[in-house]
């Protein structure tokens, strides 16, 4: 979904699958690759509130390749705590520690987006 404040936003919940998180990354990049042709930052918030968390490392994997990937100025990820420790192991995994941030609160995550900081 593209907000109207220039973010593209998704929301994941239940048990995640790598097939889930693919389709979720491939749209991502769509979206991503039609605002930078339109020549707009992109930026992402994701809400995984009510993502029950699994270990899978074929599930991390697939997240950060979809970091690795698609093209964003900053992504923001907000949802509990053991989430949160989650994305920013992912993040550092994929060397994009400095473009993705966790937050616990979506407020959070929109005012770093928009360039707040943490």
């Amino acid at each position: 979904i593209l907000d109207p404040t220039g973010f593209i936003e998704q929301r994941y919940s239940g048990r995640q699958t790598v097939t889930n998180i693919r389709k979720g990354i491939e749209q991502l990049d769509k979206h991503s690759k039609a605002l930078l042709a339109k020549k707009m930052p992109v930026l992402i918030l994701i809400d995984i509130s009510d993502v029950v968390i699994d270990f899978d490392r074929r599930i991390y994997m697939a997240g950060v390749e979809g970091m690795r990937t698609v093209s964003f100025k900053r992504g923001a990820i907000y949802g509990p705590l053991p989430a949160q420790i989650l994305i920013n192991t992912l993040a550092l995994v994929a060397d994009k520690q400095r473009k993705i941030r966790a937050f616990g609160k979506r407020s959070e995550a929109v005012k770093w987006l928009l360039g707040g900081s943490k």
